[in-house]
């Protein structure tokens, strides 16, 4: 795994909850009822298989400044960014005399565009751009941002894009995407997250930088583009910045970065905007959402970008989470089993059998395509059931991901998956245990009750032996 300031170690799902430490317990979904656990019809089978929903929440460290640090040194940001001996636009900056970003927000400046050369901006010369944490980012030069409202670290960073590019824009970016990476509750109802300025300047300088060849642009840069889209992804977890993103051509540019970037980071950050900002895209009555994305081959791109990369963890689970979601809004089965989509996730699983946040995603992917009879069928055809019962006994302790197996369990019922647990010594086993070992879960304990009715329903005489 590539070296990352705060490693993503869970995902945090929407919730209706106040933010438990560590890993949250609830999801939000459509619970169903209890009275409609036992006897149910078979044909009223798919109406009770319903699609999952979350927005990537992802977890991180955070690193507590105290107290008396906390806007030393801060409000005298702009102060020194301004008197800084660097020029943002001068020759040092860029390689060539290209000088692209020096629009305001009123008015586009048409200049020379000329590639950007790939050797390291000399402004970066004695610096990797890289941190080993966030509190060293945030005390070279930011001390105090991280117990900032959300509303003036945006009013920062919106500032600071103004004047980009300057390596301490860049800096501001990511120790906003660090911080920030842990309060995903307090993010979706944030109306801050809509702040105009903000995704205007920074969707138009993604723009910018698109009209490159990515083998022409630096690695700092580069940086920066993942960084960006990260914030993307981080703002759209509020419903507020979905809309601003949207009707600054968010969407479209999301996409166009997923069609031409072989930069599998900047790829990875692409997948997240994009999984959080269908979010608001409740459903796609006209069909026009689906056809966008049938018509940009989104899905197939990303499939083959994860099948070229398959060791890559993290980009795993953010093209996990993306389609996933996309399955939320439409039904793109035929082109993930047209493209082996099953296969390479179950695959994944397998290959990355010790990574929690990953095969979350991975079994979230798999319950919205097993919503019909020809999605379950593939995932028990290419031995589904069988994975999906180790990663419950690996990872017994992540109350998320066994609630999302339980539950995929209970749909895979309807396509066979009964015999293959009742044939496993410990597949009813495995499900006691996580209700005994998250005894305070409610909706693990509801989705393990529902299932154990289903597979006592579907069993015969001597499975029901079993089960006594």
């Amino acid at each position: 795994m590539e070296s990352f300031p705060l490693p993503f170690t869970h995902n945090i799902y929407l919730t209706d909850d106040i933010l438990l430490p560590v890993v949250p317990s609830n999801l939000k979904r459509k619970f169903f009822s209890e009275d409609n656990c036992f006897d149910e019809d078979e044909k009223e089978r798919d109406s009770k298989i319903l699609k999952t929903q979350h927005l990537g929440l992802m977890d991180a460290t955070i690193f507590d400044l105290d107290i008396s640090q906390q806007m030393c040194g801060f409000n005298n940001y702009f102060g020194e960014f301004s008197d800084s001996k660097l020029n943002p636009f001068s020759d040092d900056f860029f390689s060539c005399e290209t000088k692209i970003f020096l629009e305001n927000d009123w008015e586009m400046k048409e200049v020379e565009e000329q590639e950007i050369l790939e050797e390291d901006l000399s402004v970066f010369s004695e610096e990797t751009y890289q941190y080993t944490s966030l509190e060293d980012l945030e005390n070279e030069r930011f001390p105090g941002f991280s117990h900032l409202p959300l509303s003036q670290q945006l009013d920062f960073i919106a500032d600071s894009l103004l004047k980009f590019p300057h390596k301490d824009t860049f800096k501001l970016i990511k120790l906003f995407n660090l911080v920030n990476h842990n309060r995903g509750s307090l993010m979706v109802n944030a109306t801050e997250c809509g702040h105009s300025i903000l995704i205007k300047r920074l969707v138009n300088r993604l723009k910018k930088i698109q009209k490159f060849s990515e083998n022409g642009l630096t690695q700092n840069i580069s940086e920066f583009q993942s960084d960006g889209f990260h914030m993307l992804g981080l703002l759209s977890r509020s419903s507020c910045g979905r809309d601003g993103i949207a009707a600054e051509g968010g969407l479209p540019l999301i996409m166009d970065q997923i069609k031409r970037t072989q930069n599998t980071k900047v790829f990875r950050y692409c997948a997240f905007a994009l999984g959080n900002l269908v979010n608001s895209l409740a459903a796609d009555e006209g069909g026009t959402f689906k056809q966008l994305i049938e018509g940009e081959k989104i899905i197939e791109i990303m499939l083959e970008i994860l099948r070229q990369n398959n060791s890559d963890c993290l980009l795993a689970e953010n093209i996990c989470f993306a389609i996933g979601n996309l399955a939320f809004i439409c039904d793109f089965e035929e082109i993930i089993i047209r493209e082996k989509g099953i296969e390479l996730i179950l695959d994944l699983m397998e290959k990355h059998s010790m990574q929690a946040p990953m095969l979350t995603n991975a079994i979230f992917f798999l319950k919205n395509f097993a919503y019909g009879e020809t999605g379950r069928s593939v995932i028990m055809e290419n031995g589904g059931a069988p994975k999906i019962l180790k990663v419950m006994n690996d990872h017994l302790e992540h109350s998320d991901l066994l609630e999302l197996s339980i539950n995929l369990l209970f749909d895979l019922s309807f396509s066979g998956a009964v015999d293959v647990i009742m044939k496993n010594s410990h597949g009813i086993q495995l499900i006691l245990n996580g209700m005994l070992k998250h005894q305070n879960h409610v909706p693990l304990i509801r989705e393990a009750i529902r299932t154990l009715s289903r597979i006592f329903t579907k069993s015969n005489d001597e499975q029901k032996k079993i089960l006594y």
